[in-house]
Order: structure tokens, then sequence, then C-alpha cells
């Protein structure tokens, strides 16, 4: 569940940013889609990307590691590499 909803997010960003950009969809990822995913995962769980300079801690801290990691497992048991910090 984490792993659509961090896939829909990603979407929505690319969306905005990249309109040439195909979205992904959870049941038709490719090995190139996966890889991609685990790049902006491990990125995305980086300590210093995880609190933004100080400006999130706390709860919304610990709710966003715990989404990030969730959606990190899921893509894993999918077959990709990812690196959970």
């Amino acid at each position: 569940m984490s792993l659509e909803r961090y896939i829909r997010q990603r979407n929505k960003i690319c969306n905005m940013f990249i309109a040439a950009q195909q979205p992904m969809h959870i049941d038709r990822l490719t090995p190139e889609d996966m890889q991609q995913l685990a790049q902006q995962l491990a990125i995305d769980l980086d300590p210093a990307s995880l609190v933004l300079d100080g400006e999130t801690r706390g709860k919304p801290l610990g709710t966003k590691r715990a989404i990030l990691n969730q959606a990190a497992t899921e893509l894993k048991a999918l077959g990709a590499e990812v690196e959970i910090y």
C-alpha cells in the first residue's frame, strides 16, 4: 500500500515537472521502473532528505520514515535492490 502511495506521489511530481515522462503503475513496473524507484527511495530515505534541514521532526518525521521504509520493503519484495536506512 505504501509503495502504491509513493508511486502516486512520484507521478504527481513528475507530471508537474517532467511532462513527457509516462506515469508508473504498480501492476506494470518494469525492471527500469523498479531501479528508478529504488534510487529515489534511497535519496528520500537519506537522513538529510528526511529531516528537510531540520524542518521535519517528531511525529511527522516518524510517519514519513515509516511510509518510506514500508514502500522500500514492498519494492524489495518485488525483487528490487533497495538500501534502507
